[in-house]
């Protein structure tokens, strides 16, 4: 498990760097914990995830997975630990000319045969993102790079 303060602090450098990107894919935020914290804030986020939970109130949700394919109509795409969305994230935020913000935390590249560790994984998605990409370190234990445009 995840530091306990992390969707609190994601949503504060997301608020930090993103104020006028209100409307907000949450990617793999199944739970709800970092699209609350949004709300909080006055976004209004909007969850994918295959395995979504139904009680949370107040927040938009999509049942399913994000991948290439998937319609982004969002000022910005986020992903707190977004495991296997994590490449789909950064791909088709850069492809669709989106603003994105994810801290990658499994190594889960879309193709399965390449190996790498931790920093490798990191310098791979920063290579994908391009010129305009930024990293950051929050405040959390844990895996803790955020990329970001």
């Amino acid at each position: 498990m995840g530091d306990i303060n992390r969707f609190k602090v994601f949503a504060d450098f997301i608020e930090r760097n993103y104020k006028y990107n209100k409307n907000i894919l949450d990617v793999a935020g199944g739970q709800g914990g970092l699209s609350i914290e949004l709300k909080r804030k006055g976004y209004n986020p909007t969850i994918i995830d295959p395995k979504i939970k139904s009680n949370i109130n107040n927040v938009n949700k999509i049942k399913g997975y994000y991948t290439d394919n998937i319609n982004i109509d969002y000022d910005l795409v986020v992903g707190m630990h977004p495991d296997g969305a994590t490449e789909y994230i950064v791909r088709n935020a850069v492809k669709n000319n989106k603003k994105f913000a994810v801290v990658p935390c499994c190594i889960m590249p879309i193709n399965k045969k390449l190996k790498m560790n931790y920093h490798e994984w990191i310098n791979y998605l920063y290579n994908i993102a391009g010129n305009n990409v930024k990293t950051a370190q929050l405040p959390i234990g844990g895996m803790n790079i955020v990329i970001y445009n």
